[in-house]
């Protein structure tokens, strides 16, 4: 019985994985009508999760995004071990909530051994955390926009204007800097260069590591170019865009993706004209008086006068700054992830006290393990009747 409590513990040391993953965006807004007026989150936001200072993986990292594949880096353990992690290029990355939203349709294979089986979360770390995402595992962007857009959750902004948002850090890697792009058909599969200018957090760090900001929440100021020009429709909602941030970490990068309606300004009333007067009609000279006996007295002049027509041209129509914007196709399943470099390695691995997390699990297994030791010797120490 008591090796059975010993392996049983062990193999929950397993689930924590060497590498968790660490910030959360929410309460993003925009400067149209003014900060605060309308909010937004980070798509795929979970706020059912606490952010209570705790960085256990399972559940308060459930729904960080992951823009690398797969979103935790495999250990030893997993079959795709040898398989390279690769920075997605497009998208919005995934998390270990939409891998469960995917997985548990097909129990057989997510749950084999059943829901609350000691192996239960092993099996799901190392078999689906940490095998590569696909088109069915990326995070279905169209469709959170769409969502967003129906509970009226899409932050405003204005040409020139600012996006704000709030982010969590989780632990140690979950610090800035960050860099921004967006994609101006806000469907999450055109991002644009990275944005010039943008600001920095109050906590960096070195590959987005600072331990000092571990439990607390940041904020992050994105400044919008004038001439963006955002073309999707969501529901009520024309001309938005969605901008992906993320952060440099080695077993990231992490981040989020905000969508956000632009406002632009009403083009001005065209001018109003007053109709031109007619020309003024040909002055005749006076007839010539005839002499009815002499014949050859010259007969009046008769001129004709034909009217000239006047070809108005039509003003041109008023300069508009608000770009065409048309309905998104939300059945439109995720492409494949298209693979780029971000600039440094993504396949490595980054210890924010996992080591010492599951140093601490140990001890307290190993306290339970020698009270039920002793329980049980007492018992056997008991003399029979």
């Amino acid at each position: 019985m008591h090796f059975t409590l010993l392996t049983t513990g062990l193999a929950g040391l397993l689930v924590i994985p060497e590498v968790s993953a660490h910030l959360r965006v929410y309460r993003c807004s925009g400067d149209y009508p003014k900060y605060g007026v309308h909010f937004s989150d980070g798509l795929h936001f979970d706020h059912g999760l606490a952010r209570n200072g705790k960085a256990d993986p399972i559940p308060y990292q459930m729904d960080v995004s992951a823009f690398s594949s797969p979103v935790i880096p495999s250990s030893w353990e997993s079959p795709y071990k040898n398989q390279p992690r690769k920075y997605l290029e497009t998208g919005c990355g995934s998390s270990m909530n939409r891998i469960t939203h995917y997985w548990k349709k097909q129990p057989q294979h997510f749950t084999p051994y059943g829901e609350h089986h000691h192996l239960a979360w092993k099996h799901r770390m190392i078999h689906f955390y940490e095998r590569p995402v696909d088109s069915n595992t990326l995070h279905d962007t169209k469709g959170a926009i769409l969502a967003a857009a129906n509970k009226n959750r899409i932050l405003k902004v204005t040409p020139g204007g600012w996006l704000e948002f709030v982010y969590y850090q989780v632990n140690d890697d979950g610090a800035g800097p960050f860099r921004c792009r967006y994609d101006e058909t806000g469907t999450g599969t055109k991002f644009g260069p990275w944005m010039a200018n943008i600001g920095r957090p109050d906590i960096n760090g070195d590959h987005s590591v600072n331990y000092k900001g571990n439990g607390w929440d940041h904020g992050f100021k994105v400044p919008i170019p004038k001439n963006i020009k955002c073309s999707a429709t969501y529901g009520a909602y024309k001309n938005v865009c969605v901008l992906r941030c993320e952060n440099f970490a080695k077993n990231g990068p992490f981040g989020a993706c905000i969508p956000f309606q632009v406002i632009y300004p009403t083009p001005p009333s065209p001018p109003k004209t007053s109709p031109k007067p007619p020309p003024p009609r040909p002055t005749l000279p006076p007839p010539r008086p005839t002499n009815p006996a002499n014949p050859n007295s010259p007969r009046p002049l008769t001129t004709t006068t034909t009217p000239k027509t006047t070809t108005t041209t039509p003003p041109p129509p008023p300069p508009t700054t608000t770009p065409p914007s048309k309905p998104v196709d939300v059945k439109e399943p995720e492409p494949e992830p298209v693979y780029g470099d971000p600039g440094y390695d993504v396949d490595d691995n980054y210890d924010e006290g996992a080591s010492k997390y599951n140093k601490q699990r140990k001890c307290d297994i190993d306290g339970k393990v020698e009270r039920r030791v002793a329980v049980a010797e007492l018992d056997d120490a008991e003399p029979e009747e």
